[in-house]
C-alpha cells in the first residue's frame, strides 16, 4: 500500500471516527451545544478584531471616529489657538460620561482655555486595550489624557486573533470541540488564587505603561478610582440554597431574625471563607441589627471575592499607588461616592447596575476630574437627587434584569441569579407597569431587547429562556411584599 493510500485511509478513518462520535454526543447531549457561548460571539469578535480598527480616521481637514462602537466624533486636525484637547479612554464607564459634563467642569478650572473633550471609552475594555488606545491618541495633539478603567481586567485579554476567534466560533458548534477544548482548559487552568493574582500583575503594568507613555509625549495623565454599587448589586451567581446553614441564615433573614441570619450565615462563611454572596448577605443583615462597622466589612469582602467582575477595593488602591509613584494626577471617585452616600456603602441611588454611575452624578464626577487635572482643592460635593422615576433608566435596569433572567434559563441546571432579582425589585418599586408590560409574552420582551446593541442576542433565545423570565419576576415579587412586611 502505497504511503498517499495510507495516509488518504488514515483521514477517512479519523473523520468517520469524529462524525460518528458527534452523532452520538448529539444523540445524548442534545443537538445544541452552544446556545450559551453563541450569545457571546459579538462581543468576542468585537474585542478581538474591531479593537485593532484604528480608532480615528482623516475626513479632509478633520479627524472622525473610524472604531466601531466608539462615540461618534469629529474634530479638526489642527488645534485651534487656546484649545486645550482632553482625550477620556477607559471602558463604559468613560464611554457613557460623555463630553458635556467634562467640558463644562473643565470650562470652569480652565476659563483662558477653550475646552475640547474626545471620548473614547469603549464598552468592556480593559487596562491592556486602554493601553493601546491610549498610545493611539498620543498621535491627535492630546493636552490632557483622562482614563477611567478597572471594572473589566477579570473578564477579558487584548491580543486575541480575530480569524482564531471565527474559526473558535464555528467549531464550538460541534460537541466533539467543545467538549475536547473545555476539558483541556480546565486541566490547564490556574487555580482561582493564582488567576486573580496575575490579573491584579497584569492591571499594574498596563497602568504604569500609560502612565510612562503619556509622561513621555508630555501629557498630564488623570488617573480615577472607580466606585461601584456595593450595597445594592449582590455578586454574580445564585444564593447557595442547598447549604444547610445558608439555608437557615436566608430563612432567618426572610422571616426578620437578623441576628439568627447573621448566625447561619457566619457558619457558612466559616467553611466558605472565598464565597462572595454569603458575606454580601452578612453585610445585609449586619446592616439590620445596627452594626454598621461590621457591613463595610462584609461589603469589602464581599467585593474583593467578587472575581472576575467588578473594580474591587484593593484594585483601587493600586490606580492610587501607581498615580502617587507615577506622578499622575488622581480623581478619587471612589472616595467621592463615599462621601455622596453617608449612609452607608453606595447603592441604587448612585448606580443603575453593579458598576455604572447614574447620569445624575455626571457634574460631581466631572468637577472631581477637573479638580485633579487643574490641582485645585476639591470641595464638597453638591447635593443630588437620588430619586426614581418611570421612564427610560428605569426601562434599561429592567431590560439588563430580564435580560440576564433569560441567560439563566440556558445554563444546565437554570439558576435564579441574584442580580437580577435585585435589579427586578427596584424597578416593581417604582414602576410595576413597566416588568407588567415588557412580560407580557416573549414577543414583547424579544422585541425590546433587540433594540439594545448589547441584549441584541439574547433577544433570539427568549422562548428558550422564559420559564427563566416568569421565575425570576415571581421571585422578585415575592421577596419585596414578604420584606415590605
Amino acid at each position: 500500500m502505497s504511503s498517499k493510500l495510507k495516509a488518504a485511509l488514515i483521514l477517512a478513518v479519523s473523520v468517520f471516527l469524529l462524525f460518528s462520535c458527534e452523532l452520538i454526543l448529539r444523540r445524548r447531549l442534545g443537538g445544541d451545544p452552544d446556545k450559551m457561548d453563541r450569545l457571546f460571539q459579538n462581543e468576542v469578535l468585537y474585542l478581538d478584531a474591531e479593537s485593532k480598527v484604528p480608532f480615528f480616521k482623516r475626513d479632509g481637514a478633520d479627524w472622525v471616529t473610524a472604531r466601531p462602537r466608539a462615540l461618534p466624533q469629529r474634530f479638526p486636525a489642527a488645534k485651534a489657538e487656546g484649545e486645550l484637547r482632553v482625550f477620556v479612554a477607559g471602558e463604559s464607564v468613560a464611554l457613557r460620561l460623555g463630553t458635556r459634563p467634562l467640558e463644562d467642569a473643565l470650562g470652569r478650572d480652565f476659563p483662558d482655555r477653550r475646552v475640547r473633550v474626545i471620548n473614547c471609552g469603549m464598552g468592556s475594555y480593559d487596562s491592556s486595550r486602554t493601553a493601546a488606545v491610549l498610545m493611539e491618541l498620543q498621535a491627535y495633539g492630546p493636552d490632557l489624557f483622562v482614563v477611567l478603567v478597572g471594572n473589566n481586567d477579570g473578564r477579558s485579554q487584548a491580543g486575541g486573533s480575530a480569524l482564531l476567534a471565527r474559526l473558535n466560533i464555528a467549531l464550538r458548534e460541534l460537541w466533539t470541540w467543545r467538549l475536547a477544548q473545555d476539558a483541556v482548559a480546565r486541566a490547564l487552568a490556574p487555580s482561582r488564587s493564582e488567576r486573580r493574582a496575575r490579573v491584579e500583575r497584569r492591571f499594574a503594568r498596563n497602568l504604569e505603561s500609560m502612565a510612562e507613555g503619556a509622561k513621555a509625549a508630555g501629557v498630564p495623565l488623570v488617573l480615577c478610582t472607580l466606585p461601584v454599587n456595593a450595597r445594592d448589586y449582590p455578586p454574580l451567581g445564585a444564593l447557595p440554597s442547598s447549604d444547610g446553614d445558608f439555608s437557615w441564615g436566608w430563612a432567618s433573614f426572610e422571616r426578620g431574625h437578623f441576628s439568627g441570619a447573621v448566625a447561619g450565615f457566619r457558619e457558612f462563611s466559616g467553611r466558605n471563607p472565598d464565597d462572595a454572596m454569603v458575606h454580601y448577605w452578612l453585610a445585609r443583615a449586619r446592616e439590620k441589627i445596627k452594626d454598621p462597622a461590621g457591613a463595610r466589612w462584609e461589603y469589602r469582602k464581599a467585593l474583593e471575592r467578587d472575581f472576575p467582575d467588578r473594580c474591587t477595593p484593593s484594585r483601587n488602591e493600586t490606580i492610587r499607588g501607581v498615580a502617587r509613584e507615577q506622578g499622575a494626577a488622581l480623581a478619587d471617585l471612589e472616595r467621592l461616592f463615599e462621601r455622596l452616600s453617608p449612609g452607608g456603602p453606595p447603592g441604587w441611588a448612585l448606580f443603575d447596575d453593579g458598576v455604572h454611575f447614574r447620569e445624575r452624578t455626571y457634574p460631581a464626577v466631572a468637577s472631581a476630574i477637573a479638580s485633579s487635572a487643574s490641582g485645585r482643592k476639591a470641595g464638597a460635593p453638591a447635593s443630588i437627587d437620588t430619586s426614581w422615576q418611570a421612564g427610560p433608566e428605569l426601562e434599561g435596569v429592567a431590560l439588563d434584569a430580564l435580560s440576564q433572567a433569560v441567560q439563566a434559563g440556558l445554563q444546565d441546571p437554570p439558576v435564579i441569579l441574584e442580580r437580577a432579582v435585585a435589579e427586578l425589585i427596584l424597578v416593581e418599586r417604582h414602576d410595576p407597569a413597566l416588568i407588567k408590560h415588557l412580560t407580557q409574552r416573549p414577543e414583547a420582551l424579544a422585541t425590546a431587547l433587540s433594540d439594545n446593541d448589547w441584549a441584541r442576542p439574547v433577544a433570539a433565545a427568549v422562548p428558550a429562556g422564559w420559564e427563566s423570565v416568569v421565575r425570576h419576576v415571581d421571585e422578585a415579587e415575592r421577596r419585596r411584599l414578604q420584606w415590605r412586611k
